[in-house]
Protein backbone atom coordinates (compact mmCIF):
# COMPACT_ATOMS: atom_id res chain seq x y z
CA UNK A 1 0.00 0.00 0.00
CA UNK A 2 1.78 3.07 -0.87
CA UNK A 3 -0.11 5.01 1.84
CA UNK A 4 -0.86 8.45 -0.69
CA UNK A 5 -3.84 8.78 -1.99
CA UNK A 6 -3.01 9.85 -5.82
CA UNK A 7 -6.65 10.22 -7.04
CA UNK A 8 -6.53 13.20 -4.54
CA UNK A 9 -7.28 16.51 -5.88
CA UNK A 10 -4.28 18.93 -6.45
CA UNK A 11 -3.58 22.07 -5.08
CA UNK A 12 -4.34 24.79 -7.99
CA UNK A 13 -2.48 27.81 -8.44
CA UNK A 14 -5.60 29.87 -7.29
CA UNK A 15 -5.05 27.73 -4.00
CA UNK A 16 -1.28 28.60 -3.67
CA UNK A 17 -1.64 31.83 -4.39
CA UNK A 18 -4.55 31.77 -1.65
CA UNK A 19 -2.59 30.44 0.92
CA UNK A 20 0.08 33.00 0.81
CA UNK A 21 -2.22 35.74 1.08
CA UNK A 22 -1.68 37.50 -2.84
CA UNK A 23 -3.85 38.10 -5.77
CA UNK A 24 -3.70 35.75 -8.47
CA UNK A 25 -1.61 38.19 -10.49
CA UNK A 26 2.03 37.50 -11.28
CA UNK A 27 3.46 41.08 -10.56
CA UNK A 28 2.01 40.11 -6.70
CA UNK A 29 3.88 36.88 -6.97
CA UNK A 30 7.43 38.62 -8.21
CA UNK A 31 6.88 41.20 -5.18
CA UNK A 32 6.60 38.43 -2.99
CA UNK A 33 9.43 36.64 -3.85
CA UNK A 34 11.63 39.42 -4.92
CA UNK A 35 12.08 38.87 -8.44
CA UNK A 36 13.03 41.34 -11.03
CA UNK A 37 9.78 42.44 -13.37
CA UNK A 38 10.89 40.70 -16.12
CA UNK A 39 10.97 37.39 -14.53
CA UNK A 40 8.70 34.81 -16.82
CA UNK A 41 5.28 33.31 -15.93
CA UNK A 42 7.32 29.34 -16.02
CA UNK A 43 9.49 30.77 -13.40
CA UNK A 44 7.23 32.45 -11.10
CA UNK A 45 4.93 29.63 -10.82
CA UNK A 46 7.78 27.34 -10.11
CA UNK A 47 9.43 29.43 -7.49
CA UNK A 48 5.99 29.61 -5.67
CA UNK A 49 5.50 26.52 -5.66
CA UNK A 50 8.58 25.59 -4.08
CA UNK A 51 7.95 28.55 -1.25
CA UNK A 52 4.42 26.35 -0.79
CA UNK A 53 6.00 22.79 -0.62
CA UNK A 54 8.96 24.03 1.41
CA UNK A 55 6.44 25.65 3.89
CA UNK A 56 4.10 22.30 4.19
CA UNK A 57 7.51 20.52 4.81
CA UNK A 58 7.77 22.69 7.81
CA UNK A 59 4.64 21.64 9.57
CA UNK A 60 5.92 17.69 8.25
CA UNK A 61 3.76 15.16 10.54
CA UNK A 62 6.35 11.99 10.20
CA UNK A 63 4.21 8.57 8.54
CA UNK A 64 4.92 5.22 10.27
CA UNK A 65 5.36 2.18 8.12
CA UNK A 66 4.20 -0.92 9.50
CA UNK A 67 4.52 -4.27 8.29
CA UNK A 68 2.95 -7.44 9.20
CA UNK A 69 3.94 -10.41 7.99
CA UNK A 70 3.31 -14.22 8.42
CA UNK A 71 1.47 -17.02 6.76
CA UNK A 72 -2.43 -17.78 6.48
CA UNK A 73 -4.04 -21.56 6.50
CA UNK A 74 -6.43 -23.36 6.73
CA UNK A 75 -6.94 -24.74 10.51
CA UNK A 76 -8.67 -28.06 8.40
CA UNK A 77 -6.19 -28.63 5.64
CA UNK A 78 -3.20 -27.46 7.49
CA UNK A 79 -1.98 -26.19 4.29
CA UNK A 80 -0.80 -22.28 4.23
CA UNK A 81 0.27 -19.27 1.91
CA UNK A 82 3.39 -16.62 2.88
CA UNK A 83 1.26 -13.29 3.54
CA UNK A 84 3.02 -9.74 4.06
CA UNK A 85 0.92 -6.41 4.50
CA UNK A 86 2.05 -3.16 5.12
CA UNK A 87 -0.24 0.02 5.76
CA UNK A 88 1.17 3.47 6.91
CA UNK A 89 -0.37 6.52 9.27
CA UNK A 90 0.94 9.15 11.48
CA UNK A 91 0.33 7.32 14.40
CA UNK A 92 2.74 4.78 15.55
CA UNK A 93 1.02 1.74 16.60
CA UNK A 94 2.71 -0.86 19.19
CA UNK A 95 1.66 -3.96 17.33
CA UNK A 96 2.75 -7.45 18.28
CA UNK A 97 3.18 -11.07 16.79
CA UNK A 98 -0.72 -12.65 16.76
CA UNK A 99 -2.98 -15.69 15.73
CA UNK A 100 -5.87 -14.29 13.66
CA UNK A 101 -8.73 -16.90 13.68
CA UNK A 102 -11.44 -15.68 10.61
CA UNK A 103 -14.67 -16.94 12.23
CA UNK A 104 -15.99 -18.60 15.76
CA UNK A 105 -16.04 -21.93 13.55
CA UNK A 106 -12.74 -22.33 13.52
CA UNK A 107 -12.43 -21.27 17.00
CA UNK A 108 -12.74 -24.89 18.05
CA UNK A 109 -10.80 -26.32 16.08
CA UNK A 110 -7.64 -23.87 16.29
CA UNK A 111 -4.49 -25.45 18.70
CA UNK A 112 -1.64 -22.86 18.84
CA UNK A 113 1.21 -23.88 18.24
CA UNK A 114 3.24 -21.12 19.42
CA UNK A 115 2.89 -18.72 21.99
CA UNK A 116 1.24 -15.14 20.80
CA UNK A 117 -2.02 -13.51 21.52
CA UNK A 118 -5.23 -14.96 19.55
CA UNK A 119 -7.87 -13.31 18.70
CA UNK A 120 -10.95 -13.79 16.58
CA UNK A 121 -11.80 -11.23 13.84
CA UNK A 122 -14.52 -9.99 16.03
CA UNK A 123 -12.86 -9.47 19.58
CA UNK A 124 -9.62 -8.42 18.19
CA UNK A 125 -8.32 -5.09 19.93
CA UNK A 126 -9.19 -2.19 19.31
CA UNK A 127 -5.55 -0.85 18.48
CA UNK A 128 -6.43 -3.10 15.52
CA UNK A 129 -9.35 -1.76 13.78
CA UNK A 130 -7.64 1.08 11.64
CA UNK A 131 -6.02 -1.47 9.48
CA UNK A 132 -7.98 -4.60 10.38
CA UNK A 133 -10.62 -4.49 7.19
CA UNK A 134 -8.25 -3.61 4.94
CA UNK A 135 -5.97 -6.17 6.25
CA UNK A 136 -8.27 -8.95 5.56
CA UNK A 137 -9.47 -7.79 2.09
CA UNK A 138 -5.76 -8.04 1.40
CA UNK A 139 -4.58 -11.26 2.88
CA UNK A 140 -7.70 -13.60 2.03
CA UNK A 141 -8.12 -15.79 -0.55
CA UNK A 142 -11.86 -16.17 -0.53
CA UNK A 143 -14.29 -17.25 2.61
CA UNK A 144 -12.31 -16.85 6.10
CA UNK A 145 -14.49 -19.99 7.22
CA UNK A 146 -11.58 -22.17 9.22
CA UNK A 147 -8.73 -19.75 8.29
CA UNK A 148 -6.41 -18.40 10.76
CA UNK A 149 -3.59 -15.54 9.99
CA UNK A 150 -0.58 -15.91 12.17
CA UNK A 151 1.69 -13.21 12.13
CA UNK A 152 5.15 -13.77 13.47
CA UNK A 153 6.84 -10.52 12.50
CA UNK A 154 6.20 -6.96 12.96
CA UNK A 155 8.24 -4.12 11.77
CA UNK A 156 7.78 -0.58 12.23
CA UNK A 157 9.58 1.78 10.42
CA UNK A 158 9.53 6.06 10.34
CA UNK A 159 9.03 7.41 6.72
CA UNK A 160 11.73 9.92 5.91
CA UNK A 161 10.69 13.52 4.91
CA UNK A 162 12.64 13.90 2.26
CA UNK A 163 10.58 10.83 0.68
CA UNK A 164 7.62 11.74 1.18
CA UNK A 165 7.77 15.11 -0.38
CA UNK A 166 9.76 13.92 -2.91
CA UNK A 167 6.35 12.39 -4.35
CA UNK A 168 4.73 15.88 -4.88
CA UNK A 169 7.84 18.02 -6.69
CA UNK A 170 6.80 19.10 -9.82
CA UNK A 171 8.73 18.13 -12.66
CA UNK A 172 9.55 20.23 -15.60
CA UNK A 173 12.61 19.43 -17.90
CA UNK A 174 16.33 18.67 -17.42
CA UNK A 175 19.71 20.77 -17.07
CA UNK A 176 21.98 18.19 -16.31
CA UNK A 177 22.78 14.42 -17.11
CA UNK A 178 21.93 11.70 -14.96
CA UNK A 179 25.11 9.62 -13.50
CA UNK A 180 23.83 6.28 -14.81
CA UNK A 181 23.68 5.98 -18.57
CA UNK A 182 20.94 3.44 -18.33
CA UNK A 183 18.78 6.95 -18.16
CA UNK A 184 19.93 9.17 -20.34
CA UNK A 185 18.86 7.49 -23.52
CA UNK A 186 15.85 9.47 -23.93
CA UNK A 187 15.11 12.84 -24.16
CA UNK A 188 12.01 15.04 -24.42
CA UNK A 189 11.66 18.61 -26.71
CA UNK A 190 13.06 20.55 -23.82
CA UNK A 191 9.46 22.88 -23.76
CA UNK A 192 8.47 21.65 -20.24
CA UNK A 193 6.74 18.45 -21.14
CA UNK A 194 9.09 16.04 -19.92
CA UNK A 195 6.66 13.88 -18.24
CA UNK A 196 3.66 13.26 -20.67
CA UNK A 197 6.39 12.81 -23.47
CA UNK A 198 8.26 10.36 -21.67
CA UNK A 199 5.50 8.49 -20.87
CA UNK A 200 3.76 8.63 -24.08
CA UNK A 201 7.47 7.51 -25.52
CA UNK A 202 7.26 4.08 -23.31
CA UNK A 203 3.30 3.50 -24.09
CA UNK A 204 4.06 3.50 -27.81
CA UNK A 205 7.69 1.58 -27.63
CA UNK A 206 7.45 -1.78 -29.78
CA UNK A 207 4.48 -0.46 -31.30
CA UNK A 208 1.96 -0.43 -28.73
CA UNK A 209 -1.35 2.48 -28.25
CA UNK A 210 -0.14 2.98 -31.86
CA UNK A 211 -3.21 5.64 -31.71
CA UNK A 212 -2.29 7.01 -28.23
CA UNK A 213 -1.41 10.93 -28.50
CA UNK A 214 0.21 13.79 -26.67
CA UNK A 215 -3.05 14.81 -25.74
CA UNK A 216 -4.42 12.34 -24.54
CA UNK A 217 -1.71 11.60 -22.25
CA UNK A 218 -2.36 14.83 -20.85
CA UNK A 219 -5.80 14.89 -20.32
CA UNK A 220 -5.17 11.76 -17.99
CA UNK A 221 -2.46 13.85 -16.00
CA UNK A 222 -5.07 17.18 -15.76
CA UNK A 223 -7.67 14.64 -14.36
CA UNK A 224 -7.10 15.61 -10.92
CA UNK A 225 -6.80 19.12 -11.74
CA UNK A 226 -9.24 20.90 -11.02
CA UNK A 227 -10.05 23.65 -13.92
CA UNK A 228 -10.62 26.88 -11.76
CA UNK A 229 -8.51 28.58 -13.83
CA UNK A 230 -10.75 30.00 -16.08
CA UNK A 231 -9.64 30.99 -19.75
CA UNK A 232 -10.37 34.94 -19.76
CA UNK A 233 -8.41 37.84 -21.92
CA UNK A 234 -8.26 39.94 -18.16
CA UNK A 235 -9.43 39.94 -14.51
CA UNK A 236 -9.37 41.92 -11.96
CA UNK A 237 -9.38 42.38 -7.78
CA UNK A 238 -9.52 45.17 -5.16
CA UNK A 239 -6.43 46.11 -3.41
CA UNK A 240 -6.22 46.89 0.20
CA UNK A 241 -7.28 50.60 -0.79
CA UNK A 242 -10.44 49.36 -2.69
CA UNK A 243 -8.62 50.46 -6.02
CA UNK A 244 -9.68 48.05 -8.62
CA UNK A 245 -6.17 46.21 -10.45
CA UNK A 246 -6.66 44.91 -13.77
CA UNK A 247 -5.13 41.47 -14.69
CA UNK A 248 -4.32 41.87 -18.00
CA UNK A 249 -3.63 38.39 -19.78
CA UNK A 250 0.77 38.28 -19.78
CA UNK A 251 0.14 38.86 -16.00
CA UNK A 252 -2.41 36.29 -15.29
CA UNK A 253 -0.30 33.05 -13.45
CA UNK A 254 -2.22 30.32 -15.53
CA UNK A 255 -0.46 27.53 -16.75
CA UNK A 256 -0.55 26.18 -20.40
CA UNK A 257 -2.09 22.80 -20.07
CA UNK A 258 0.38 20.21 -20.05
CA UNK A 259 3.14 22.23 -18.84
CA UNK A 260 2.63 22.89 -15.06
CA UNK A 261 4.75 20.13 -14.00
CA UNK A 262 3.15 17.05 -13.11
CA UNK A 263 4.16 15.01 -10.24
CA UNK A 264 6.03 11.68 -9.24
CA UNK A 265 2.37 10.74 -8.28
CA UNK A 266 0.68 11.76 -11.23
CA UNK A 267 2.99 9.67 -13.25
CA UNK A 268 2.25 6.66 -11.11
CA UNK A 269 -1.42 7.28 -11.55
CA UNK A 270 -1.31 7.95 -15.27
CA UNK A 271 0.72 4.73 -16.08
CA UNK A 272 -2.07 2.32 -13.86
CA UNK A 273 -4.85 4.23 -15.46
CA UNK A 274 -3.30 2.48 -19.19
CA UNK A 275 -2.59 -0.31 -17.03
CA UNK A 276 1.25 -0.64 -16.95
CA UNK A 277 3.63 -1.42 -14.12
CA UNK A 278 6.22 1.14 -13.31
CA UNK A 279 8.43 2.22 -10.47
CA UNK A 280 10.28 5.44 -9.68
CA UNK A 281 13.54 5.94 -7.60
CA UNK A 282 15.46 9.07 -6.45
CA UNK A 283 19.35 9.66 -7.22
CA UNK A 284 20.42 7.49 -4.29
CA UNK A 285 19.10 4.88 -6.45
CA UNK A 286 16.32 4.00 -3.84
CA UNK A 287 12.60 3.23 -4.98
CA UNK A 288 10.12 5.35 -3.49
CA UNK A 289 6.79 4.90 -5.44
CA UNK A 290 5.36 1.80 -7.28
CA UNK A 291 2.44 1.25 -9.08
CA UNK A 292 -0.10 -0.95 -7.14
CA UNK A 293 0.91 -4.17 -7.63
CA UNK A 294 -2.45 -5.82 -6.91
CA UNK A 295 -3.83 -4.01 -10.45
CA UNK A 296 -4.71 -6.45 -13.62
CA UNK A 297 -1.56 -5.01 -15.88
CA UNK A 298 -1.56 -5.31 -19.87
CA UNK A 299 1.33 -7.99 -19.66
CA UNK A 300 2.20 -6.46 -23.20
CA UNK A 301 3.52 -3.71 -22.06
CA UNK A 302 7.15 -3.31 -20.71
CA UNK A 303 7.20 -1.95 -16.99
CA UNK A 304 8.58 1.70 -16.62
CA UNK A 305 11.29 2.57 -14.53
CA UNK A 306 12.48 6.02 -14.21
CA UNK A 307 14.17 8.55 -11.87
CA UNK A 308 13.27 11.32 -9.95
CA UNK A 309 15.75 14.21 -9.80
CA UNK A 310 16.54 18.16 -10.16
CA UNK A 311 12.76 18.37 -10.85
CA UNK A 312 13.20 16.23 -14.04
CA UNK A 313 12.29 12.46 -14.74
CA UNK A 314 14.79 10.75 -16.13
CA UNK A 315 13.42 7.73 -18.42
CA UNK A 316 15.57 4.14 -18.24
CA UNK A 317 15.68 2.67 -21.77
CA UNK A 318 17.64 -0.77 -20.48
CA UNK A 319 15.27 -3.32 -20.12
CA UNK A 320 17.73 -5.58 -18.97
CA UNK A 321 17.87 -2.99 -15.47
CA UNK A 322 14.15 -2.56 -15.36
CA UNK A 323 13.61 -6.28 -15.82
CA UNK A 324 16.12 -7.13 -13.39
CA UNK A 325 14.42 -4.76 -10.76
CA UNK A 326 10.98 -5.29 -11.17
CA UNK A 327 11.10 -8.96 -10.83
CA UNK A 328 14.53 -11.23 -9.43
CA UNK A 329 15.08 -7.97 -7.32
CA UNK A 330 11.92 -6.69 -6.08
CA UNK A 331 13.03 -6.51 -2.30
CA UNK A 332 16.63 -4.61 -3.38
CA UNK A 333 16.84 -0.81 -2.94
CA UNK A 334 20.36 -0.67 -4.91
CA UNK A 335 20.58 -1.35 -8.77
CA UNK A 336 24.18 -0.05 -8.76
CA UNK A 337 26.05 -3.67 -7.82
CA UNK A 338 28.41 -6.37 -9.23
CA UNK A 339 27.52 -10.18 -9.63
CA UNK A 340 30.35 -12.58 -9.95
CA UNK A 341 29.77 -16.33 -10.61
CA UNK A 342 31.69 -18.27 -8.08
CA UNK A 343 33.72 -21.05 -9.62
CA UNK A 344 34.93 -17.84 -11.70
CA UNK A 345 38.19 -15.97 -9.90
CA UNK A 346 37.86 -12.24 -9.80
CA UNK A 347 39.73 -9.97 -12.08
CA UNK A 348 39.46 -6.37 -11.80
CA UNK A 349 39.15 -5.15 -15.32
CA UNK A 350 38.29 -1.50 -15.06
CA UNK A 351 40.54 1.19 -15.82
CA UNK A 352 42.45 4.09 -13.23
CA UNK A 353 43.33 7.13 -13.83
CA UNK A 354 45.77 8.76 -11.23
CA UNK A 355 45.69 12.16 -10.52
CA UNK A 356 48.54 13.85 -8.75
CA UNK A 357 46.64 16.03 -6.20
CA UNK A 358 44.29 15.39 -3.04
CA UNK A 359 41.49 17.41 -3.96
CA UNK A 360 39.59 16.48 -7.91
CA UNK A 361 36.91 18.87 -7.28
CA UNK A 362 38.77 21.15 -10.08
CA UNK A 363 38.76 17.92 -12.17
CA UNK A 364 35.03 17.53 -11.47
CA UNK A 365 33.71 21.06 -12.80
CA UNK A 366 35.89 20.88 -15.54
CA UNK A 367 34.23 17.55 -16.81
CA UNK A 368 30.76 18.59 -15.31
CA UNK A 369 31.11 22.07 -17.72
CA UNK A 370 32.42 19.53 -20.88
CA UNK A 371 29.49 17.46 -21.11
CA UNK A 372 26.78 18.59 -18.37
CA UNK A 373 26.96 14.95 -16.71
CA UNK A 374 26.18 14.64 -12.58
CA UNK A 375 28.75 11.83 -11.70
CA UNK A 376 28.75 9.94 -8.92
CA UNK A 377 32.06 10.48 -6.59
CA UNK A 378 33.61 9.35 -3.47
CA UNK A 379 35.08 11.89 -0.67
CA UNK A 380 37.17 12.17 2.26
CA UNK A 381 37.74 14.96 4.82
CA UNK A 382 35.25 17.14 2.87
CA UNK A 383 37.81 16.38 -0.77
CA UNK A 384 36.51 14.42 -3.23
CA UNK A 385 39.36 11.52 -3.92
CA UNK A 386 37.53 8.96 -6.61
CA UNK A 387 35.26 10.46 -9.23
CA UNK A 388 33.46 6.98 -11.04
CA UNK A 389 33.27 7.97 -14.76
CA UNK A 390 31.12 5.30 -16.00
CA UNK A 391 31.13 1.63 -14.87
CA UNK A 392 35.13 0.65 -15.76
CA UNK A 393 36.70 3.93 -15.88
CA UNK A 394 37.89 6.07 -12.53
CA UNK A 395 39.46 8.86 -11.78
CA UNK A 396 41.59 8.89 -8.56
CA UNK A 397 43.54 11.22 -6.72
CA UNK A 398 46.95 10.50 -5.23
CA UNK A 399 49.33 13.40 -3.62
CA UNK A 400 52.00 11.22 -3.76
CA UNK A 401 51.98 9.72 -7.75
CA UNK A 402 54.82 11.28 -8.75
CA UNK A 403 56.70 9.59 -5.80
CA UNK A 404 54.91 5.93 -6.47
CA UNK A 405 55.92 6.04 -9.83
CA UNK A 406 59.93 6.61 -9.39
CA UNK A 407 59.36 3.84 -6.76
CA UNK A 408 57.73 1.26 -8.72
CA UNK A 409 58.01 2.28 -11.97
CA UNK A 410 55.83 1.01 -14.69
CA UNK A 411 54.02 -1.40 -12.31
CA UNK A 412 52.39 1.67 -10.24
Amino acid sequence: MSGYNIMSKRPTLRTIYKEFEIPFDLRAARKLLVLPKETPRTVVNKKLKESYYEQKAETYQPLHSHTLSGVRYDIRTGKGDEISFTFQSKKKYALYPFNLIGDDSGEQEFKSQNKFHTFTVEDAPASFEPFLKTFMEDTKDGPIHYKVWTINKVSIRKIPQGRKFLTDVPLFRNYVNSPYKQFNGFKDTGDGLCVPETILHHLKVNGRNKKLTLEKVIDTLEEVYPDDDDDYEYDYYKDANGKMIVILKEECPKEEKGKRGYTPQDIIRTLESYKCRGRLVDIHQQTFLTTDYALNYDKNLQSFLGMVYDEHLYYCDDQKLVASLSCSRQNSNCFQEQIYERVKKYEDTKSYEIVNTSDLTDKYKYLFNADNTIRLIKTKNGKITTILCDENTSICANPEKEIMLEILGDDF
